[in-house]
Order: C-alpha cells, then sequence, then structure tokens
C-alpha cells in the first residue's frame, strides 16, 4: 500500500514537470527603442560644396564675388571735317564772290569776300562800289556812302558806284540821285536796277511819264528779275491811279 503512493506522488510530480516543460514560455519583453540621433543639418559650407570633416577645425569660408566687367570705353570717333576751301590770293576771284553772296542776299558773306579783296588790292574799285551796296542793305549808310565815295575816287566811271550813291541819295528823296542815277544808265545802258530806281523817283516827284518810260525799259531788261517785276506792279498802280 505504501509503495503505491509513493508510485502515485512520483507520477504527480513528473506530471507537473511536464506541464511545465509544455507550458507556452512568455515572450521577451521587446528591446527599448531608441530614436536615431537626428543629425545636424549640414552647415552653410555644405550648401556650396564643402563638406564638414570630423575633427577639423571649421572655418568660415566667405564666397568670393565674381570681378566685375570693367566697362568698355569706346572712343567717340570725331567726323572727318570737310576740307576747307584755301583762301584765294585772286582779288579778282574775291570781288566776284563778293558779288556772287550780294546777289544772293547774303551781305555778310560778301563783305568778307569783299573785305579780303580790298586788303589784297586796295585800288579796286568795283570791291569797294560792291561793299558800299551790301552795307547800304545791313543800313549801315554811313559806312555805305564812305565806300561808294572811294569807288567814284578810283574809278571816276564806275557805273555801279554811281548807282550805289544814287540810291543812297534817293533813300534821303535828295533830287541830286537823278544826276547819278542818269550817269549810271549812260555808262551801263543795260542796268535794269538804275532804270526801276530813277522810275520810282520820278514817280515820287509827279514826273508821271518819265516814270512810266523807266518802269517799261526796267521790265524790258529784266522781265524774270526784281527789278522787272517790281517796275510792273507799279506801272499798274500808276495805270490804275491816272486812268491811261
Amino acid at each position: 500500500m505504501r509503495s503505491l503512493k509513493v508510485i502515485i506522488l512520483m507520477m504527480a510530480a513528473a506530471g507537473s514537470v511536464m506541464f511545465a516543460s509544455c507550458s507556452p514560455k512568455p515572450a521577451p519583453a521587446p528591446p527599448p527603442v531608441t530614436a536615431p540621433e537626428s543629425t545636424p543639418a549640414p552647415a552653410a559650407e555644405a550648401t556650396m560644396g564643402i563638406m564638414p570633416v570630423p575633427g577639423a577645425t571649421m572655418v568660415e569660408v566667405t564666397p568670393s564675388k565674381a570681378p566685375e566687367a570693367s566697362p568698355v570705353k569706346t572712343e567717340a570717333k570725331t567726323p572727318a571735317e570737310t576740307p576747307k576751301a584755301p583762301a584765294s590770293k585772286d582779288p579778282s576771284t574775291m570781288t566776284k564772290e563778293g558779288a556772287k553772296c550780294l546777289e544772293e542776299g547774303n551781305y555778310e558773306c560778301a563783305i568778307t569776300n569783299l573785305d579780303k579783296a580790298v586788303e589784297i588790292d586796295e585800288n579796286n574799285a568795283q570791291a569797294y562800289a560792291l561793299r558800299g551796296k551790301a552795307r547800304f542793305e545791313m543800313q549801315k549808310y554811313d559806312e555805305a556812302s564812305s565806300d561808294v565815295d572811294k569807288a567814284l575816287k578810283l574809278d571816276p566811271k564806275n557805273a555801279y558806284a554811281y548807282y550805289c550813291r544814287g540810291i543812297l541819295k534817293a533813300k534821303d528823296m535828295d533830287p541830286g540821285a537823278i544826276a547819278d542815277f542818269d550817269q549810271a544808265i549812260k555808262l551801263d545802258p543795260k542796268n535794269a536796277d538804275a532804270f526801276f530806281r530813277r522810275g520810282f523817283l520820278y514817280k515820287d516827284m509827279g514826273k508821271t511819264d518819265k516814270a512810266k518810260a523807266d518802269f517799261e525799259k526796267a521790265i524790258k531788261l529784266d522781265p524774270k528779275g526784281e527789278a522787272g517785276r517790281f517796275s510792273k506792279e507799279t506801272l499798274e498802280e500808276l495805270k490804275e491811279k491816272t486812268g491811261r
């Protein structure tokens, strides 16, 4: 009986051991999860392609500026100057140039050329006469009178000088202008301006017939010029006024 109890106890103990070995073991607790250390953001140098080296001393690198381009200096080109014609040494040529300028109404140009002409040849009567006319047109009457007198002194037969002295006198309604125009026409019968000027003076003096004759002569000599045009206009006015 006793041996039977012993056997039962031994079997019970063995069953406990087997039960314990067959029971599932609890799963081991998972190791604590440690958050990975955050990697510091790369320094400004990294953005420039420079990676920091561990243990090395970081030196701040200042990006160098690209050298500024020097402005290109462009030298302004001076336009080529128009070569000036050499001053003429011929007083005859200068006198012709002065006469041309006078005809074109460029009185400053006329005087400049005529000044040179008389400077080269102080006995150039025509240059003095022409300069006198240019100065008359510029209302420099005293200087004009001096030039005309000089021209007549040098050349008493200078038709243009008589004409110029005539217009100077006519300006002041001096009847002596008629004699100067007469002499100018005698020496140069084709001077339409002298006929017109004398005709205008005759008109102002009430000598209608003589005025008409002079205007008609000026129109014939210079039909397309100023003397002919002014003579025609004045003649038409005179005919309307007199009725014939």
